[in-house]
C-alpha cells in the first residue's frame, strides 16, 4: 500500500455531480459535458456500492510507468 497512490470518490454520484457543477440536465440528455466525465460517474457508482453493500477497503493499483491500472482492488 502506497499512500502516495491513490483515488478520491464522493460519497454519492448525484454529490460529485453537484461538485462538479455538472447541471442535472447535462445528465438525462447525455450531453457533450457527460460524455467526457461518464467514466468517473461510473467508477464512483462502483465504489459507491463496493463500500455500501460489501464493506470492504477499496485498493488502487497502478503499474510503474503508469501503462497499466486497476480501478478496484479489493
Amino acid at each position: 500500500m502506497n499512500p502516495k497512490n491513490f483515488k478520491v470518490f464522493a460519497l454519492d454520484v448525484g454529490i460529485l455531480a453537484a461538485m462538479a457543477g455538472i447541471p442535472p440536465k447535462s445528465l438525462v440528455q447525455g450531453t457533450h459535458l457527460f460524455n467526457e466525465y461518464k467514466g468517473a460517474f461510473v467508477e464512483n457508482y462502483v465504489a459507491q456500492q463496493l463500500k455500501s453493500d460489501k464493506k470492504i477497503d477499496l485498493y488502487y493499483w497502478t503499474s510503474k510507468g503508469k501503462r497499466a491500472e486497476l480501478d478496484f482492488l479489493c
